[in-house]
């Protein structure tokens, strides 16, 4: 196997790899199928699907540890 060039190269010759080991070692505290907090109305403004979805799992999160970090791409 040619030793890949670029960063860029690495990533797409191991991406399938490198996702499935990223969700082995850290799985989602929260998936779509589970019920969001009632207290997620009270917020002023309504949060998409996906921000509902990442406030579950910070919540989830600050329940077993006090630091949570969410990462946008």
């Amino acid at each position: 196997m040619p030793m890949p060039e670029s960063i860029n190269a690495y990533l797409r010759l191991f991406s399938t790899e490198l996702g499935d080991r990223i969700l082995q070692n850290y799985p989602a505290l929260h998936s779509i199928r589970d019920t969001n907090s009632p207290l997620i109305q009270n917020l002023l403004r309504r949060p998409f699907p996906a921000q509902q979805l990442a406030i579950m799992g910070i919540v989830k999160r600050w329940e077993i540890a006090r630091s949570a970090a969410v990462i946008v791409t």
